[in-house]
């Protein structure tokens, strides 16, 4: 089997990582014994979805108690103890590998992790929804459970927020959808800031507390990122390129990738 670096992404910078699903497998489980341990370490990441009953997780020293509805990410390699603590117990295993483009698998933390989740009923429709994949199943069986392992890790993505984080990209989330949807064309960061109802330095100071970087840094990123895309589809020029991305021409946006990636667009290798 063959083995992969792992690379730690948390649920809250997943959505800035390149990734896909490779395996998944899920299935509603009752315990036949009281008390589990794997003493080798996980074989691949996977959730656990408390169904009926409750039980303790004990790991690192540390112990979390589970009752019905709770969602525990258990990391591949980790090691953990469980114990069931209610006389009927079932849950849902779902046990999945995630890779990026590099082949470098993904974990998103090092040891397992109670998710707290805002919206537990959601959770609770995704977890019975993938439910059934367990064993050999055809393709349009397995697109649906890859998309509703997405909507998980959508939903726990939004959840990993900080609070404080959360209100303020409430607050200017209209003009960050405006500047994602125009990142190809001349920044008016006027209207941006106008659909938030902020002035232009309330908005640039918001918007760089929430994302790490100047409204101008983003653009470029999102650039940067549909640049790679495109050129990975081996269908388009570079020229053709450079004026879908809004650049004034062939060299400035070579210039620019450059500067980004430390090698020219015609050498970037994937």
């Amino acid at each position: 089997m063959t083995k992969y670096p792992l690379k730690v992404v948390s649920f809250e910078n997943l959505n800035r990582c390149d990734f896909y699903v490779v395996n998944i497998y899920a299935q509603e489980m009752k315990m036949n014994k009281r008390y589990y341990e794997t003493k080798n370490g996980r074989g691949l990441n996977g959730f656990v979805f408390v169904k009926k009953g409750s039980c303790r997780y004990v790991f690192d020293d540390r112990s979390v108690e589970l009752i019905e509805g709770s969602l525990i990410y258990l990391p591949k390699m980790s090691h953990h103890k469980c114990f069931v603590t209610s006389e009927d117990y079932s849950y849902i295993r779902i046990d999945f590998q995630v890779l990026t483009p590099e082949m470098e698998e993904i974990i998103f933390s090092t040891v397992p992790m109670v998710m707290n989740t805002s919206d537990p009923q959601r959770i609770a429709v995704l977890a019975k929804e993938l439910c059934g994949g367990y064993g050999n199943y055809g393709a349009k069986k397995k697109f649906k459970l890859v998309s509703k392992l997405y909507q998980l890790f959508y939903t726990l993505s939004d959840d990993e927020i900080p609070p404080e984080k959360r209100r303020i990209l409430n607050k200017i989330s209209a003009g960050i959808e405006y500047i994602e949807k125009t990142y190809n064309k001349d920044l008016d960061i006027d209207t941006a800031a106008g659909l938030c109802n902020l002035s232009v330095s309330r908005f640039r100071n918001l918007f760089r507390q929430v994302t790490g970087h100047s409204v101008l840094e983003y653009r470029e990123n999102l650039r940067m990122e549909q640049a790679c895309a495109l050129i990975k589809t081996h269908s388009y020029s570079m020229g053709e390129i450079a004026e879908l991305l809004g650049y004034a021409n062939v060299y400035y946006f070579s210039y620019r990738f450059k500067k980004h990636y430390g090698v020219p667009p015609s050498k970037y290798v994937f």
